[in-house]
């Protein structure tokens, strides 16, 4: 693993002087995530959706997962922001809408207000 990189050695974390990518496996799995991201876009498109928040979603899964996938890769500092974030704001944004859908507007605020509380 290059001197650069940052994060824990896995059993597949290859060491030496061929260590591309930095975790194999989860550098190809993460298409996973990409291909569900642009199924998702087709889907909302083919059924002309209005809701935006889905929307909102498939573009933060789609982050999600170019963000793991060069984190994989390279796992340096940066990179490792690139996959956190756009996953936390998916966390959120999917409970917001989650709760809305089943609350209404209030319910959603409440439900993360709720989450903000338990992290404290």
């Amino acid at each position: 693993m290059p001197p650069s990189s940052i994060g824990p050695l896995y059993c597949e974390t290859p060491t030496g002087p061929f260590s591309f990518p930095a975790e194999p496996v989860n550098f190809f799995t993460n298409a996973a995530i990409v291909i569900f991201a642009v199924l998702a876009f087709w889907t909302l498109r083919k059924f002309q959706s209005k809701a935006y928040d889905a929307y909102l979603l498939a573009a933060l899964l789609l982050l999600t997962g170019i963000g793991s996938f060069l984190w994989h890769r390279f796992r340096t500092q940066t990179t490792l922001i690139l996959d956190v974030v756009p996953g936390v704001l998916f966390l959120l944004v999917f409970i917001y809408a989650w709760a809305r859908r089943v609350w209404g507007t209030y319910g959603g605020a409440a439900g993360l207000i709720g989450l903000y509380r338990d992290w404290e």
